[in-house]
């Protein structure tokens, strides 16, 4: 309750209606169905476009994500995604559901692969989510001896070169590693696919629905 009264005291509200300035009434009933997100994205079109997510359908994502992926309390999720990029929601949000440890590591990090894979080994993370790109540039600097605590890597937004799975797993160890795909209208994610790093030479499906 203090930190609300902080926030609506000092946090310019910004509605879809009326003046900027306004602050919300007190005591709205809860309504899965309200407006959870805003996102811009111009998706394969190349033009910018809102795309509005509810509440609901974010919430399902969410409670979903431990799951699939076998997400335990113990874990520690790495999320790599900016925040204008809609997977940064679910990367943020599905692990604190699972009762795990969230880390966000600075952008810098991120562009550091020496310092990536020593803070990830530091931290003891279980669960990384990037997009293939980012992960292909951390590869280039691997981490000796692998990572014997990470179980899984998670990537989309890009299309999957079929190889990576196998540089992946042949840099840090036998992981898991998923491909994702999805309109940001579908709530980020539609489908998944656990890849064979084995099956080098051919694409990579997108995987069933989730």
């Amino acid at each position: 309750h203090r930190t609300q009264g902080h926030l609506a005291s000092n946090v310019p509200c910004l509605t879809r209606s009326g003046d900027p300035g306004e602050q919300p009434p007190g005591n709205v009933p809860a309504d899965p169905d309200r407006l959870a997100v805003l996102y811009h994205t111009s998706g394969s079109t190349g033009r910018p476009k809102p795309v509005a997510l509810a509440h609901r359908s974010l919430s399902s994502r969410l409670l979903s994500m431990p799951e699939w992926f076998g997400i335990q309390s113990d874990e520690v999720v790495c999320a790599g995604s900016s925040l204008a990029f809609d997977p940064f929601l679910q990367q943020l949000f599905f692990p604190l559901c699972a009762g795990g440890t969230l880390w966000l590591p600075e952008r810098h990090t991120l562009l550091d692969p020496a310092r990536f894979w020593s803070e990830t080994a530091v931290l003891g993370v279980t669960h990384i989510n990037l997009v293939p790109s980012q992960i292909e540039t951390l590869l280039l600097r691997p981490p000796s001896g692998g990572l014997p605590a990470l179980r899984r890597v998670v990537l989309g937004g890009e299309r999957m070169p079929a190889d990576l799975p196998a540089r992946i797993v042949k840099a840090l160890g036998p992981v898991s590693v998923y491909n994702m795909y999805g309109p940001t209208e579908a709530t980020v994610d539609a489908t998944g696919y656990r890849t064979d790093p084995s099956l080098s030479d051919r694409d990579i499906p997108i995987g069933t629905p989730l």
